[in-house]
Order: C-alpha cells, then structure tokens, then sequence
C-alpha cells in the first residue's frame, strides 16, 4: 500500500467512500497515504495465510504491489516477489471471498504486432516471455501468466496493463 500506484489508489477509493485496507510491509513508511482514511494491515505478499486473514470481508483486492529493479545482483527476490506474490495475492483473495481481483501488470507484457494491420496494440496482442527484454519485464510476464491460469480456473480475475504512474 506505499508504493505510487497503491497510494493513489488508496487515495482515490476512500475519498469514494469505500472502506481500504492497505497491506504494509512492518516499518513501512505510509505517508503517501496521509489524509486517507484506511485500516493498516501489517503484512507481506510472501505470506499467504496472513494474507487470507487480511483479506477477510474484503469484496475487491487490487494486487498493486511489484518488486521493480533494472539491475540487481539477485533477480530471485524480484521473480517471488512478482510472480509467487502474485499467486499468493489472488489465490488468498479468492480463498477470502473476494468478488474480484484486479491485478496491475505492466504495458511490457502486451506484444507488439508486426504486421502493421490495424491499431499497434490491444488487450488481443499476447507477447512472448522471449520478447521480455529484461527480468523487471520477464517476472511480470510470468506473474500475468500465473494470474491469466487463475482466471481460467474460474477465479474472479482482471488483469490492467498500465504504462507510467505520475
């Protein structure tokens, strides 16, 4: 709930009058979040049963949280943050009664068409996880694969695919 996307999300949804809790991680620093009234949920995308205890009465989860690096000595972190964490998200989502789960991924993981027919991109465009230029790219791709294998086992899944939070 600290990252850029997640507090203006935050933001966004209490001044609507819905009922937020955020999931931070302990020591988190929330002051994105200031003026907003939400429930602070102290846990890790990591931890499936914290995670389905945290979810409790919820009717919509919107997995936002990403491990975003473009070098690192360890890509390993970054694949369970991205691709296990967003299993764990959904599956304790849907375990928790959730209505819907919306998962941000990344405009990276829509592929390009080549043919030049029609409009460049759509929601239609699959890309490749060879076309993934990076490991940012790469666990995203994975971790929208993951969520994609969620939905058609019937799990209440939306997938979005912005570009750039500002």
């Amino acid at each position: 709930g600290s990252g850029v996307v997640a507090t203006e999300l935050g933001l966004e949804l209490a001044a609507r009058g819905h009922c937020v809790k955020a999931l931070l991680r302990p020591g988190t620093d929330a002051r994105g979040l200031e003026g907003a009234h939400y429930e602070r949920v102290e846990g890790d995308i990591g931890d499936p049963a914290r995670l389905r205890a945290a979810m409790a009465g919820c009717d919509w989860c919107f997995h936002v949280a990403a491990n975003y690096h473009l070098w690192l000595r360890d890509y390993r972190p970054m694949y369970a943050a991205n691709v296990d964490g967003t299993r764990n998200v959904i599956q304790a989502a849907a375990a928790a009664g959730c209505r819907r789960v919306v998962y941000t991924s990344t405009v990276g993981c829509i592929g390009l068409k080549r043919d030049g027919a029609g409009p460049p991109v759509d929601e239609t465009s699959a890309a490749t996880e060879a076309q993934m230029s990076n490991h940012y790219k790469r666990s995203k791709w994975q971790a929208e694969q993951a969520a994609l294998q969620l939905a058609r086992q019937g799990l209440p899944v939306v997938i979005v695919n912005p570009s750039h939070a500002t």
